[in-house]
């Protein structure tokens, strides 16, 4: 739990990475530091909220079947990259956001997650080091362009607005 944080500032630093310009210079160790900063900045709270609010709700839709469980999960499942990407919001209303994007796609997110079942099995005979180097990295990317892939989807569609990623409760 007190670590969760870090885990979603990891998601929203691939939506990050994707999003820079390639000729862009990364120094990777100013990014990790910085990755460190965001994950126990300010946001913390809401970063552990919404990792423990996922994990419960997902557990309580398995609980009545294994199917209400699985589809919750893909409806959560950018939860993480939405909070990261707008720190403001609150963490229910990162999910319900997250819900609306995933809407109709959810059999293209349990395809993508299927294509890593090869990769996490030969993580599996490398004891984890394949997955530390490749395989999370080369995840966390691909999770990092379906949200944005689907996040445009969601904005062109009119499903979502632009307006919807902004708290203006303090106006």
């Amino acid at each position: 739990v007190i670590l969760s944080p870090l885990f979603v500032s990891l998601c929203g630093f691939y939506v990050l990475l994707i999003k820079r310009d390639p000729n862009e210079q990364l120094g990777l160790g100013k990014e990790i530091q910085n990755i460190f900063k965001i994950s126990f900045g300010p946001t913390y709270g809401n970063k552990i909220v919404i990792y423990i609010l996922r994990g419960v709700f997902e557990f309580l839709w398995s609980l009545l079947f294994v199917i209400p469980g699985i589809v919750y999960h893909y409806s959560s499942y950018f939860a993480f990259q939405l909070m990261c990407e707008n720190p403001n919001l609150k963490p229910t209303e990162a999910l319900k956001l997250s819900k609306k994007m995933v809407a109709g796609n959810r059999g293209e997110l349990f395809a993508l997650d299927l294509s890593f079942i090869g990769w996490n099995l030969l993580s599996v005979l490398t004891f984890g080091i394949l997955s530390i180097l490749f395989v999370n990295p080369y995840y966390l990317c691909s999770k990092a362009y379906a949200y944005e892939q689907l996040k445009a989807i969601a904005i062109s569609s009119g499903k979502l607005s632009q307006y919807d990623f902004n708290d203006f409760s303090d106006y």
